[in-house]
């Protein structure tokens, strides 16, 4: 699977990923895990399956649901976001080939709903999410 058949998947299987669009220019980004010592003990990253639940991100059992091939991780643009959204988790720095970015909507509904709104036109707060194909990871380094 490219970059441009896991935005179509996403568009046609997993709507809570609002608006996904690629970004075809290599980037650095964030991603907060639990995880650490096995990715480091692999080497890789073992991303998310790419099917229907892609976008429950907390559910996923990393040995167990993970795939061994391609797969998806999730990651944040700003390190602030990574540290705020993943608190007292390990933060890992990823430079990536190509990413999606999408408003993640359940997430998003989440953070407006724990807190008030007072201007009905006031825009989300949530950070966008960043989806990477395992494929297009150049390099990572744990940072924090």
């Amino acid at each position: 699977m490219n970059i441009s058949e896991l935005r179509d998947f996403l568009i046609k299987n997993v709507p809570n990923f609002e608006e996904p669009e690629i970004l075809h220019k290599e980037g650095i980004c964030y991603h907060y895990t639990p995880h650490c010592d096995k990715i480091q003990k692999f080497g890789r990253f073992k991303g998310a399956r790419i099917d229907e639940n892609l976008d429950q991100t907390q559910r996923i059992k990393y040995l167990v649901e993970a795939t061994e091939n391609e797969g998806v991780v999730f990651a944040y643009e700003k390190l602030k976001d990574a540290q705020e959204e993943g608190f007292g988790l390990k933060i890992i720095r990823i430079r990536y080939k190509k990413a999606i970015r999408s408003l993640h909507k359940a997430e998003d509904d989440f953070g407006n709903s724990s807190r008030e709104i007072e201007n009905e036109n006031e825009k989300s707060v949530t950070p966008k999410t960043l989806l990477i194909l395992t494929s297009d990871i150049l390099a990572f380094e744990f940072v924090r």
